[in-house]
This record gives structure tokens, C-alpha cells and sequence, in this order.
């Protein structure tokens, strides 16, 4: 039995070919973005508003939210109240006598009493009464100014005591014109006629007015007047009315009226009450000086 012997056979190599080593053929896949969707530049993914148009609804320029009052603001009705005691002074006035009768106790010096009742309107203040003395008063009035406590019927803080005769002087009043001087910019026509009906003042016979008291405009109408002088504190009720009169081309006669106030005896010419205390809410020296000046142009008349 012939064996084979086994030979190891090594194996080949071969020889390496000039051909260029390739990368394995993986099949390349395009790079590409990730699949998110592209933003506009510039364009926010909240939704534009257009410019200037704010997300609260407009409303009307013209339209208020607040309720619109009667005579819209304060300002309006002071403005309207006074127009109307000037226009109700012009109206009346124009063209006729009038006497202004001031509460000095030097009336009682001479006896106007005749010569004042036979002007076509008589002025009167406040709490003046005629009872007993109405020789050198008379009895006649047509316009009553005065303060805001007389209506009310009680005393003011700045009168002294027993000077008023009759707290309800004004309850007895009838065809009488009553203007009411006051700072209380609140206090027009309307709520002042409630006051004097609550206080039973005849609202139906008399007619009430309420007048705003400025100082600023009654400087405006001494200017007006050419009056070199200028109030400092608010006028009195007797210069107030002298003002409003003269301011509509009326020369009133004047009586009852004291320039040497509080060199002489204080008073009133329906009491025996005198009073030295001289009233610092108002600038006495400078209504004096507006007085006489008025009274030099011709444009008063006062009676000493």
C-alpha cells in the first residue's frame, strides 16, 4: 500500500496591483438639514398687530366715559351763573335810577329816606333792616345782595352779637331780586333755590341768583374801569354790588357808605350796638381808594 506523504502547501500571495485602494462603495447619503421648518427672518410666530392699533377697542375721541352732568363742569355752571346776575343787572338797571344803600351808621346823619324810595331800584344788604328808622333809610328795595347765612337764616361767625333784628327777614320777602355772593364754586342757581325753599324763602315771587365771588375778576373789572387800584383780599358785599353795577355802564347813587371805617364809630344804624372789632377778612384801606377814585370820575355819585 502505496501513502501519500501530505505536504503543507503554502499558500500564495499576491502581488499587490497597481490599482488604487478605494473606500468601501457605502453609498453616500446627501447631508441634509435637519427637517425643520424654516422661520421667516424678522417675522415673530406671534401674529403682527398693525402699527398704532393697541388690542384694546378704541373708543370715540369725543365720547367721555364719565357721565356728562347737567352743565358739564364746575367751571361751566360759575361761568353761566354769573353771566346771568350781570345780564339780570343790565336788564333791569339800564337807563333807570338807582340808590345803593350801605350798612354805615352815618346814614342816620341826614334824612335820604324820600330820596332814596324815589329811585327805580333800591340795593340793600344782608341783614340791613328800615324798621324805625326808615326816615333816613326809606323802605323801598329791589335787589338784596348778600351772603350765603342769610338765606339760611342764622348769624354768620363774623358778625358781632345782637346786631340782627329779624333771622327771618328773608322768609317775609316777596318780587324782591336776592343775590347771593359766595366762594363756594359748588353753590349754583339750582342747589342754592333748594336751600331757600328748605328754609322757606319764597323761591316762586323772589328770584334767587348765586354769584361766584372772584377775586381775579373783580381786578379785571377795575381794570376795565381804569382804576389804578387792585383788591388784595375779597371785596365786601357793598363794593361787589358797586362793581357789577358800574361794570355795566349804570352810575348808582350811593348812601349809607362810612371811608373813614374804623376811625369813627362801627356800627349799625339799626342797633345801638357799637362794635370797635374791625373785619380782617377783607382789604378795607384799598375798597376806600376804589370808592373815592370811582366817585372823582363821575362814574358814582356818593351821598355823605
Amino acid at each position: 500500500m502505496i501513502v501519500k506523504k501530505r505536504i503543507n502547501k503554502r499558500p500564495v500571495l499576491k502581488r499587490p496591483s497597481n490599482k488604487l485602494i478605494t473606500k468601501p462603495s457605502i453609498k453616500k447619503r446627501p447631508i441634509t438639514k435637519p427637517s425643520i421648518k424654516k422661520r421667516a427672518i424678522g417675522k415673530p410666530s406671534i401674529k403682527k398687530r398693525a402699527i398704532g392699533k393697541p388690542s384694546i377697542k378704541k373708543r370715540a375721541i369725543t365720547k367721555v366715559s364719565i357721565k356728562k352732568k347737567s352743565l358739564t363742569t364746575l367751571s361751566v355752571k360759575k361761568f353761566v351763573n354769573n353771566r346771568i346776575v350781570l345780564n339780570t343787572i343790565s336788564r333791569k338797571m339800564k337807563g333807570k335810577s338807582v340808590a345803593i344803600v350801605g350798612n354805615s351808621k352815618n346814614i342816620l346823619e341826614n334824612k335820604y329816606g324820600k330820596e332814596i324810595d324815589n329811585h327805580d331800584h333800591v340795593v340793600r344788604f344782608n341783614w340791613s333792616s328800615t324798621e324805625n328808622i326808615s326816615e333816613y333809610t326809606g323802605n323801598k328795595q329791589t335787589f338784596r345782595f348778600c351772603i350765603f347765612s342769610c338765606i339760611l337764616g342764622r348769624k354768620s361767625n363774623r358778625h358781632p352779637k345782637n346786631i340782627i333784628s329779624d333771622y327771618n327777614m328773608y322768609q317775609k320777602f316777596k318780587n324782591l331780586n336776592i343775590i347771593v355772593i359766595t366762594a363756594n364754586e359748588k353753590l349754583t342757581n339750582d342747589s342754592l333755590n333748594r336751600h331757600a325753599k328748605k328754609h322757606n324763602v319764597d323761591t316762586i315771587s323772589n328770584n334767587i341768583y348765586s354769584h361766584y365771588i372772584n377775586l381775579q375778576n373783580y381786578n379785571s373789572i377795575l381794570k376795565k374801569l381804569k382804576c389804578p387800584y387792585k383788591l388784595k383780599k375779597l371785596p365786601q358785599v357793598g363794593l361787589c354790588a358797586t362793581l357789577l353795577i358800574c361794570s355795566n355802564r349804570i352810575k348808582p347813587d350811593l348812601y349809607g357808605f362810612d371811608l373813614n371805617y374804623g376811625k369813627t364809630n362801627v356800627g349799625y344804624p339799626w342797633t345801638t350796638v357799637n362794635h370797635k372789632k374791625i373785619s380782617h377778612h377783607h382789604d378795607h384801606s384799598s375798597e376806600f381808594k376804589i370808592l373815592k377814585y370811582l366817585n372823582s370820575k363821575k362814574l358814582i355819585k356818593i351821598h355823605s
